[in-house]
C-alpha cells in the first residue's frame, strides 16, 4: 500500500508538471483504497500524499472501497483536480461545439479583468 501511495503520487506529480502546473495547483484529490486498511496503514499512506502538497493542501477524502480497484493487484487510486495557470481566473466550457468563455474574478479584480 505505501509503495504504491509513493507511486501514484509521483504519477500525478509528473502529468501536472508537464501540463505546466505544479502540486500546488490541485484543489481537490480523492484516494481510493482498495481491501483492509489499519490505522497505521492510512496513516502512513496520509503522510506520504500530503508531503507532496503545500500548506493548506486541497479539499481532500479517503474512501475505503473494499475489495479491489479496477485493476487486480492495485491498492490505491486517486483522481484530482488541479487549475493550472490562467484557468485559475479562467474558466473555459464547450458546448455542442461552441466555445463559451467565462471570467471568474478574483479577489480584488473587478469581472472580465
Amino acid at each position: 500500500m505505501v509503495a504504491q501511495c509513493k507511486n501514484v503520487m509521483e504519477s500525478l506529480k509528473r502529468v501536472i508538471e508537464s501540463l505546466g502546473g505544479t502540486m500546488g495547483d490541485v484543489v481537490q484529490f480523492n484516494t481510493f483504497y482498495a481491501g483492509e486498511l489499519s490505522y497505521e496503514e492510512w496513516q502512513r499512506t496520509y503522510d506520504i500524499r500530503f508531503s507532496y502538497f503545500p500548506a493548506p493542501g486541497p479539499t481532500a477524502t479517503g474512501i475505503l472501497i473494499g475489495e479491489e480497484l479496477n485493476l487486480p493487484g492495485i491498492r490505491v487510486e486517486v483522481n484530482a483536480v488541479a487549475i493550472v495557470g490562467s484557468a485559475a481566473t479562467r474558466v473555459e466550457a464547450f458546448d455542442g461545439g461552441t466555445h463559451a468563455t467565462l471570467d471568474v474574478p478574483v479577489a480584488g479584480e473587478s469581472p472580465n479583468a
